[in-house]
């Protein structure tokens, strides 16, 4: 999966020896299933990336993005890293992040 291999490339940058994550996967259609499915077997062969939370969504919104990231953080407060395969979820998570006083945004990434 190209989209896990760049987040590798950012966990080989940020979080060398290794990150907690949220993987997002889509249920409307067994093409994203199966992309989302690749993402993580990728993630599984590398090691580094530990997925504490999964949710599985229809569709992709950026409001369903940002109420994802603060469900995620508040079971997984050191989860770093968004694997949403979507912009418009993707971008609600980097809003909830961003909006959140105290976090060093350089830590995070949402794909």
């Amino acid at each position: 999966s190209l989209a896990a291999e760049m987040m590798l490339t950012w966990v080989d940058d940020v979080h060398p020896d290794g990150v907690n994550a949220a993987l997002v996967r889509y249920s409307n259609t067994d093409e994203m299933l199966s992309r989302t499915d690749a993402m993580e077997e990728v993630f599984t062969e590398d090691g580094r990336v530990n997925i504490t939370y999964r949710k599985d969504l229809i569709e992709g919104t950026v409001s369903e993005g940002y109420n994802l990231a603060e469900e995620a953080m508040t079971m997984d407060p050191d989860l770093r890293l968004f694997a949403c395969f979507s912009s418009s979820v993707a971008l609600g998570c980097s809003n909830y992040i961003m909006a959140q006083s105290g976090l060093n945004l350089d830590e995070f990434a949402s794909f």
